[in-house]
């Protein structure tokens, strides 16, 4: 009797597990620069750091030995333009991290917002599409993730990860016209703004595998009720992406902004938000919204989640990528870079006069 009860909550815990990974993580091969990245170089980055606002107001600077390892580790020190990086204080005096690569006469600013358990490195390669486009690109990372401050993995309130893209946005709006690409939990961080009616100078949102629910939901909700009371974490899991073999050595070795477990309260906190989301009224927004989703996502339930926000907001456009699964910022072509196309058009579209789609 004891052996099946305990196989049962073994199960639970996997079906908790598979519900609250909607963030593995996954560094592309090519990230295999040969650059290390110590926690003694975490410490002098993070000392390094000043107001966001003081750094871009002031000369260029060079960057610091720690932030020279943390860019040429995650191969950052490739991308085009101007780099400068500082922490932006969010009303209640937590502190967010953010990153900027400015082109010469920017024609807009680009706010990219990574998805769970991940961190702004991980938008790289779309920052660097965007950044040689002719827009400055500002990386951000939520809370509880990579530099930002919190408890890692962890959120009281979703409307945490929202107020941190607000004051990311403030600290940038002068840059020309605004614009918003998220992805998984970063869609939703872009999508708890609009509903809360702090968009308002956000021209158009990129929305790349946005999550509202995970796969296996249902399930998950029930797995968290059962077991999420005496499992404070649960490890995080692996599901099949478009990724090289290299994929798992960087996965779950390298990289030590990258937390190795899930805390189950961030599942309470999603569920949270979606019974709120569900229950609201959307809030007016005259901008335009792109969901860009892979048919093979076995993370956030794309069947689901699509139709849901095509029903919710009035100006959107949806791109289907065939054989693209989640992680669609590290995707190589053909899978990520129809997504970068679709939001290029897209903010260029807004920019121009504001035709609609």
């Amino acid at each position: 009797m004891i052996r099946k009860i305990f196989r049962k909550i073994r199960a639970l815990s996997l079906l908790l597990a598979v519900g609250l990974a909607c963030s593995g993580v996954h560094l592309r091969a090519d990230w295999t620069t040969g650059a290390t990245f110590s926690a003694g170089d975490i410490e002098s980055a993070r000392n390094t750091l000043k107001p966001f606002g003081d750094i871009l107001s002031g000369p260029p600077h060079e960057p610091s030995p720690g932030w020279k390892s943390y860019l040429a580790f995650y191969g950052l020190d490739t991308l085009p333009g101007d780099w400068r990086a500082g922490y932006v204080t969010v009303p209640g005096g937590a502190k967010v991290f953010a990153q900027v690569f400015s082109p010469r006469d920017a024609v807009g600013t680009v706010v990219f917002v990574h998805g769970y358990l991940k961190h702004s490195a991980y938008a790289r390669d779309i920052a660097a599409f965007f950044v040689r486009k002719g827009y400055r690109a500002v990386l951000m990372d939520l809370p509880g993730h990579g530099f930002s401050d919190g408890e890692r993995g962890v959120i009281t309130d979703f409307s945490d990860y929202s107020d941190a893209l607000r004051a990311v946005l403030d600290a940038v709006k002068d840059g020309g016209p605004l614009y918003v690409a998220g992805h998984s939990t970063g869609g939703a961080t872009a999508i708890d703004l609009v509903e809360r009616g702090l968009a308002g100078d956000v021209a158009a949102i990129a929305l790349f595998a946005p999550l509202v629910h995970n796969v296996l939901w249902g399930l998950s909700r029930f797995a968290l009720t059962t077991t999420g009371w005496f499992l404070p974490y649960v490890f995080r899991i692996e599901y099949v992406q478009n990724r090289t073999a290299d994929w798992d050595r960087l996965e779950n070795k390298l990289d030590p902004l990258v937390p190795r477990r899930v805390p189950t309260s961030w599942g309470r906190s999603l569920g949270a938000w979606n019974r709120r989301l569900l229950a609201s009224t959307p809030q007016p927004w005259n901008g335009s919204l792109l969901i860009v989703q892979g048919d093979k996502d076995r993370v956030v339930d794309g069947a689901w989640n699509v139709p849901f926000l095509l029903k919710r907001y009035p100006r959107v456009r949806v791109l289907m990528v065939p054989g693209a699964t989640h992680d669609l910022w590290e995707e190589p072509a053909p899978y990520g870079p129809p997504g970068f196309e679709a939001a290029l058009e897209l903010f260029s579209r807004q920019a121009d006069a504001g035709a609609p789609l």
